[in-house]
């Protein structure tokens, strides 16, 4: 059974700060093809950041990134690479060793390898917010390697 506690506050500020630099320099990177906003979602948001003292596990962020691209001038691969490509390049100068490509988001945490634990990570999903109250992200189908926008369940 997890125990969930509340996280340093100071702390959970600071890597918010850290994090938005990140999503900044993101932004500038791929401003030549397309732009995007950005949002925290989950628990961050209510000023609740909790992690499972009984695991090596920190707290974690989560933030939508919603790509304006109403041409439709790049399909989902292209625009989740491009954000992924800007990431990896960004994401290590402040200390974040570890980025994953996952199935609905792509994840960077901040690790402390000395301790075996990860400090806090950040899940940033690639969405489209439907003007009939839906939303769509882009999926990786890891079985065949291809990206999609899907609807997201309610």
């Amino acid at each position: 059974m997890a125990d969930f506690c509340y996280g340093n506050e100071k702390e959970a500020k600071d890597s918010k700060h850290e994090i938005i630099d990140i999503i900044h320099e993101v932004q500038d990177i791929v401003r030549d093809d397309f732009t995007m906003q950005y949002y925290f979602v989950g628990s961050c948001t209510r000023n609740m950041i909790t992690y499972d003292a009984d695991s090596n596990i920190g707290y974690d962020f989560d933030v939508n990134f919603e790509v304006n691209d109403q041409n439709e001038e790049y399909t989902a691969e292209e625009i989740r690479t491009k954000i992924f490509d800007a990431l990896q390049s960004v994401a290590p100068q402040y200390g974040y060793q570890k980025i994953e490509n996952s199935t609905s988001v792509i994840t960077i945490k901040m690790v402390d390898y000395l301790n075996s634990r990860i400090c806090h990570s950040c899940d940033f999903a690639v969405v489209y917010d439907c003007e009939d109250g839906q939303q769509q992200y882009i999926r990786l189908n890891k079985a065949t390697y291809q990206y999609q926008w899907v609807y997201r369940g309610k």
